[in-house]
């Protein structure tokens, strides 16, 4: 899902932004589509890699304790 968003993002570098937007719309329809764990570990991996932007995204991962997060409350509802 994180290779589909920068492939997206690259790929629709220099168009519009209406268009882009639109891409970006569609694609966020896509991954809510997607069975609820796959997008939850999408969040959590995306909130890790802002927080701990060096080293790899599975050492941040690995050390994040996953109760209570803001993507928990997200999947949850």
């Amino acid at each position: 899902m994180l290779f589909l968003r920068n492939e997206i993002d690259v790929c629709t570098e220099g168009f519009r932004e209406a268009t882009r937007e639109k891409v970006h719309e569609n694609l966020k329809n896509l991954f809510c589509q997607l069975p609820t764990r796959r997008f939850w570990i999408y969040l959590k991996l995306l909130r890790v890699m802002s927080l701990n932007p060096s080293g790899t995204p599975e050492e941040a991962f690995a050390s994040v304790q996953s109760k209570g997060e803001p993507e928990d409350v997200i999947v949850k509802g």
